[in-house]
């Protein structure tokens, strides 16, 4: 009996995880990634690659995407995503700018996508949000 709880317990996840070495990923590499982050957040309308990331901070693209996805806990592109729409609300709550310059300062050049995109995330069209909180 005790060799099929032996059995039992190798082959569980606890197991594996006490068993298994945790990945580990080098503090250069790191470091790429806040500069990475940084730069997402401070070109938020451009349209960006992930090639194009990894090979301007020097870093693979599948170990890009690995410890991004492990220091923030989100892809990249979910991550780009919140981010524009995090922007796009406060541009229509904090300025009188039309939807048409949010929608392109938030990297959509056809308003008609950026507001399907809202509105599948707030359940609400981007003109409702900013009437919203003018009230």
């Amino acid at each position: 009996m005790k060799i099929a709880e032996l059995l039992l317990y190798l082959n569980s996840d606890e197991a594996h995880e006490a068993i298994l070495p945790k990945t580990y990923f080098p503090t250069r590499d790191i470091k790429k990634i806040y500069a990475i982050h940084g730069y997402l957040l401070n070109h938020i309308g451009e349209k960006l690659t992930l090639q194009q990331l990894a090979r301007q901070y020097d870093i693979g693209q599948t170990t890009m995407q690995k410890l991004f996805k492990a220091t923030y806990y989100q892809s990249i592109h979910s991550f780009l995503m919140s981010a524009r729409l995090e922007y796009a609300c406060t541009l229509l709550k904090d300025s009188q700018a039309s939807i048409t310059f949010i929608a392109n300062e938030v990297g959509y050049m056809n308003t008609s996508k950026f507001s399907a995109f809202f509105k599948k995330e707030k359940q609400m069209t981007p003109k409702m949000y900013r009437q919203l909180y003018k009230n």
